[in-house]
């Protein structure tokens, strides 16, 4: 036997009452950090679920908002409001870049220019982790690491 559904207005109230509840006694931080995984999952879910379109930049585009807050709010001293937004802005403009991107090889006439782009991200990611990994050789060198001999191509 099938049970009845629930009401939105309970789950509603139950959803609200683990917000309130949650932060005494769950670690707060913990909890928010769970909480923007489930809104990075809530967003992947729509863009999968009812768009169908599996989007490679989606983790670029919060990893760009979240150094950029973060450098805006450690480096330059900016408050917290003012780090989110800029990290924002970061975000859009990335968006703006590479959706300009897009529609450049998508005029070029091609059918297949989404296996274009997806070949970009993934250069993109592989030319920006050997970026990282010469910086972090360098880094070694200045500091006398004693593996930066190790890592040095």
């Amino acid at each position: 036997m099938a049970s009845a559904p629930v009401p939105q207005a309970i789950v509603f109230a139950m959803m609200v009452a683990a917000f309130v509840v949650g932060p005494f006694v769950v670690y707060p931080v913990f909890l928010m950090k769970a909480l923007c995984f489930a809104l990075f999952a809530c967003a992947f879910n729509l863009l999968i679920g009812y768009v169908g379109l599996l989007s490679f930049g989606h983790a670029a585009f919060l990893g760009a908002a979240g150094y950029g807050a973060a450098h805006a709010a450690k480096v330059w001293g900016f408050p917290p409001e003012l780090a989110i937004l800029f990290g924002t802005a970061v975000a859009a403009g990335l968006g703006v870049a590479i959706g300009a991107l897009a529609m450049l090889l998508r005029q070029c006439g091609r059918e297949k220019a989404g296996d274009r782009v997806e070949a970009g991200w993934t250069a993109l990611v592989c030319w920006r982790h050997s970026l990282n990994r010469r910086r972090e050789c360098f880094r070694r060198q200045s500091i006398g690491h004693p593996r930066a001999r190790s890592i040095q191509r």
